[in-house]
């Protein structure tokens, strides 16, 4: 997937995802966040820069070398170690944790690069 519109789409999935299976698997829903996230990254990178993120570790290089992204470098990072945990650990947050995670991680990191993408 390498142009923008397919990323976007694919955002919108995840996030259509998080909602559809909050309810049931809060934990899975998060991920999706997470991964609708990557999405509008990639977005911006191939809009803007035409390049792709090889792995998750290119992409956080991404964000905190271009000076348009490193705003959100903190609260992305963040959501990728929660995602993570999620898949590779024990951890299960409970439906509040999620939609907290969506207002205080998500939402700022959507709203950010909805603006930058309309640039």
């Amino acid at each position: 997937m390498s142009n923008e519109k397919a990323h976007l789409a694919k955002a919108e999935k995840n996030e259509q995802f998080f909602e559809d299976v909050l309810e049931l698997h809060s934990d899975w829903a998060v991920v999706g966040l997470f991964y609708s996230a990557v999405h509008y990254v990639e977005a911006y990178l191939s809009k803007r820069l035409n390049v792709h993120s090889d792995n998750h570790e290119d992409r956080k290089s991404h964000i905190n070398s271009i000076p348009d992204l490193k705003g959100i470098y903190k609260i992305y990072s963040e959501l990728q170690n929660i995602s993570y945990g999620i898949r590779y650990t024990s951890f299960n947050p409970n439906r509040d944790k999620a939609l907290e995670y969506k207002r205080e991680l998500y939402d700022p990191i959507k709203d950010h690069m909805e603006k930058l993408l309309k640039k």
